[in-house]
């Protein structure tokens, strides 16, 4: 899944506890869920931002590269670059700290902070509210934390932690686990894609994403197949709203209870 990931930049400021504290996070794979979220987030970016091109002013000839023989937009292509010795480093998920937040905290933070309505003032008030920041210590963590719970926070992005669900699942926090075998393969299409693409999450993103797993990541890809197995079903969502939700409860709000 890459529904973890949001357009812009859903967490402006961090509230110092969570700085603090030193927390971290990654994203998912190729899944029917992740391409639900992708267009979803897409669809959105064309009605908010018109991020897929500009329409040209009546008469005008089309700019090269950007526009086709129709004159409708064209989206820029990019392409996954080589890595060479380019190596994924395991970062194991925090411990699950049941109780840290309510269903309503979880809910406040999304709708702040990563929601289609989220705002930087919003975002600062939730964090930094004092009722609120055992909740933040246990769901951001920042992308250089030797450890990852379930929100990471990138400086353009966020994320969902499904590695790190998947290793609470199944108990498996080493370096060879199917958690670290996800984690490798979202961070090699990232390391592939993010600086040719330049804008994380776009329509080029996606595809460049799709080329990479086809190319330079085809080894953590396939090796990463393990995460689609049922018992990780849990750590699916079909929305990047329920999945932020969704993981959030599980590692700060109820905890990795056995399903009954």
């Amino acid at each position: 899944m890459r529904c973890f990931a949001r357009v812009g930049r859903p967490f402006p400021r961090r509230a110092n506890a969570a700085t603090a504290a030193g927390t971290g996070v990654t994203t998912i794979g190729r899944t029917a869920a992740r391409r639900r979220f992708a267009c979803a987030v897409l669809l959105a970016c064309v009605a908010l931002s018109g991020c897929l091109g500009r329409q040209q002013p009546r008469g005008k000839a089309p700019e090269p590269g950007v526009h086709n023989a129709t004159n409708t937009p064209r989206i820029p292509a990019c392409q996954p670059q080589a890595l060479g010795d380019w190596q994924p480093q395991w970062v194991p998920p925090t411990a699950a700290t049941p109780d840290a937040c309510s269903d309503a905290q979880i809910d406040g933070s999304f709708r702040a902070c990563a929601s289609t309505k989220r705002s930087d003032a919003a975002c600062d008030a939730f964090n930094n509210d004092p009722e609120n920041l055992a909740c933040v210590r246990c769901l951001l963590s920042d992308v250089r934390a030797p450890s990852y719970g379930p929100v990471i926070v990138r400086p353009r992005s966020a994320l969902v932690n499904t590695p790190g669900c998947i290793a609470h699942l199944d108990g498996d926090s080493s370096g060879a686990g199917c958690a670290a075998k996800k984690q490798a393969a979202l961070a090699c299409e990232y390391a592939a894609c993010s600086g040719p693409c330049g804008a994380e999450w776009s329509l080029p993103f996606y595809r460049c994403i799709g080329e990479a797993d086809r190319t330079v990541c085809r080894t953590y890809v396939e090796a990463a197949s393990c995460s689609q197995r049922a018992e990780y079903a849990r750590c699916a969502f079909p929305t990047y709203g329920l999945f932020y939700s969704g993981i959030a409860k599980l590692w700060c709000g109820t905890g990795f209870l056995p399903q009954q």
